[in-house]
């Protein structure tokens, strides 16, 4: 019987042995062996056979393995935001509020260091944004940002997520602002 990764064929009318080798069905070392055998196809009663003429042993077979094909990664789509508070344009905020960004999916909490920044309107792109802490609460996907002394009266701010914040998933978080204006 010779066995493959596509069935099994019996082969009849030889016994498995040769010139310079026997083997013995009993011993496991033997199915490992690779031989070649000649004879003639049969199809009798469903089972393919080999009455075979020749039987000589031989190496493995060289097989080529066809090169993997890698599948490009499906693209991750971007984390935004879904709700904020103030709203962007917002007039007459008091000047002790809260601001909450809530997020369409969990954030990596560790990229938010240093990625929020609030700096008044007007005031130069490199300039010191307000001092504030962010805190995020993984429960609600929401950044919650407290100021560290209250806000200017009658002033026009900007908030922002910086690029470089990634989701949990290490999808990149779209990079966000909005502008409000304290009341007095």
């Amino acid at each position: 019987m010779l066995r493959g990764a596509e069935g099994t064929i019996w082969v009849t009318g030889l016994r498995p042995r040769g010139r310079g080798f026997e083997l013995d069905i009993d011993r496991r070392i033997d199915s490992d062996r690779w031989v070649e055998v000649s004879g003639t196809v049969l199809h009798e009663k469903g089972l393919v056979m080999i009455e075979g003429a020749t039987i000589t042993m031989t190496k493995a077979p060289d097989v080529e393995t066809a090169p993997v094909e890698t599948v490009p990664e499906v693209p991750k789509l971007p984390v935004e935001v879904v709700f904020h508070s103030p709203r962007d344009g917002e007039t007459d905020v008091a000047p002790g509020e809260t601001i909450r960004v809530q997020f369409s999916r969990g954030l990596d909490e560790k990229t938010l260091a240093g990625r929020t920044r609030i700096t008044l309107a007007g005031a130069a792109a490199d300039a010191p944004g307000l001092a504030h802490k962010a805190v995020y609460d993984a429960g609600s996907r929401s950044l919650t940002i407290r100021f560290d002394s209250p806000l200017p009266a009658f002033s026009t701010l900007r908030v922002e997520i910086l690029a470089g914040v990634l989701g949990f998933d290490n999808a990149p978080v779209t990079p966000w602002a909005a502008t409000f204006a304290t009341g007095g």
